[in-house]
């Protein structure tokens, strides 16, 4: 027999999930346009690898919960801290 706080966790989690899958897609749609942005201005080249890097995180933390998707998870915290790291150097680059 279920109690009402298993019920009210079950819909927090999926609040959570839609809540979650919203977040990757607005910061996906802003990652495109800022892409196809940097293709014409290189000034957002950085902006462009640090909205990657937050959709990385963003989708890692969309698939945390799912266990056969945990090398996933790995790779893209991986490659996002890659993208911030290599964001970081392209702007110390670009200034001096």
């Amino acid at each position: 027999m279920k109690k009402d706080t298993d019920i009210k966790i079950s819909r927090d989690e999926k609040e959570n999930k839609k809540l979650e899958l919203i977040f990757c897609l607005v910061v996906g749609i802003i990652f495109l346009i800022l892409l196809v942005l940097s293709f014409r201005y290189y000034v957002f080249v950085s902006a462009t690898m640090i909205i990657g890097g937050l959709e990385l995180f963003g989708l890692g933390y969309y698939y945390r919960r799912d266990d056969n998707k945990i090398n996933l998870v790995y790779i893209l915290f991986i490659l996002g801290v890659c993208l911030l790291i290599a964001s970081i150097i392209y702007l110390i680059v670009r200034t001096v």
